[in-house]
């Protein structure tokens, strides 16, 4: 067992490293100030934030790759960082029974990081409705975010209502 473990590590070491070779300074350094965070002793909402800020950088990669131009970017790269914002949270909020112990919030602080999740998807959402009405963002990639998101937060509030 614990060979296969020592193999799967090198091998995804090897991958990771090439993976962050090839990204920009700014994206390698946010990657490297978050790995320390999680492995330290981090509050939750500092993971939730770095989160939120490594997926802005990858979403603005993404779209520099495309070609799409800097002005457009610089509208709809917000929507990145919503995203990275909402894995973070829903996360825990979703797997709170099955990872209870491992868990970075308690159940008197559950309704909080919920809130706090509904806050950024309405803002999200909000910003893709928007940016789709304006043609910045295509009605296929707003729809199937709208019906992601919706139903992660229908899978939160079956959650939510078992505390």
């Amino acid at each position: 067992e614990n060979l296969k473990y020592r193999i799967l590590y090198h091998i995804l070491r090897k991958k990771a490293t090439t993976i962050l070779n090839s990204l920009s300074p700014e994206l390698k350094e946010k990657c490297f100030t978050y790995i320390e965070l999680i492995a330290g002793t981090s509050s939750y909402n500092d993971i939730i934030q770095e989160t939120g800020s490594i997926a802005k950088l990858i979403y603005q990669s993404i779209l520099k790759e495309l070609n799409i131009d800097m002005q457009i970017i610089d509208e709809i790269e917000d929507i990145g960082k919503g995203y990275g914002e909402l894995i973070a949270l829903s996360d825990p909020l979703i797997d709170y029974f099955d990872d209870k112990t491992k868990s970075p919030i308690g159940e008197n602080e559950y309704s909080k990081y919920y809130d706090r999740y509904v806050q950024i998807l309405n803002k999200t959402q909000q910003m893709i409705v928007n940016k789709s009405s304006k043609g910045l963002i295509n009605k296929y990639f707003k729809t199937a975010f709208l019906i992601a998101s919706n139903d992660v937060h229908k899978n939160i509030i079956k959650v939510k209502n078992k505390l």
